[in-house]
């Protein structure tokens, strides 16, 4: 079966920028806590440097929210259906 598959890097940073000015965190701050460098964190957040998983998950795991919500992958029953019938 050919699966077509649509996913935009672009989401994921995105996310984490709006998650991190949310909580109200600075970029130093967050950095410091994932013990990288706030210019590393920067790449990251502008999508200039590829985040590694780990990194995700520690992301993930600070914000409380699952790898798929983190990475803009499901919002609600919509977007799980729209899933349902592209895989």
């Amino acid at each position: 079966m050919n699966r077509k598959m649509k996913y935009s890097k672009n989401k994921i940073y995105k996310r984490i920028k709006a998650m991190r000015v949310e909580s109200g965190i600075t970029q130093k701050k967050l950095a410091e806590m994932l013990n990288i460098s706030q210019q590393t964190y920067q790449l990251y957040e502008s999508g200039k440097r590829e985040i590694p998983l780990f990194m995700l998950i520690m992301l993930a795991d600070y914000y409380g929210v699952s790898l798929d919500y983190l990475t803009d992958r499901v919002f609600g029953k919509d977007d799980l259906y729209y899933m349902k019938e592209v895989y």
